[in-house]
């Protein structure tokens, strides 16, 4: 398999995006946004992921002007 592919998107919040990573038993991960939705058995949250609340993002919205 190939080296995964790295890409740092600079700005006011930079974004690191990675392509073919390989999960820790080398298996490429199947299709599996579904266990992260809402109602599934792995919810992904805003907070889980360190995203701002909506109301920090107007805050820095309001403060970038």
């Amino acid at each position: 398999m190939s080296s995964p592919v790295v890409a740092t998107i600079a700005g006011p919040a930079s974004v690191t995006v990675a392509s073919g990573i390989l999960s820790t038993d080398g298996a490429t991960p199947g299709a599996h946004a579904s266990s992260h939705a809402t109602a599934g058995s792995d919810p992904v949250s805003p907070s889980s992921i360190g995203a701002l609340s909506v109301g920090e993002g107007i805050a820095y919205a309001i403060a970038l002007g």
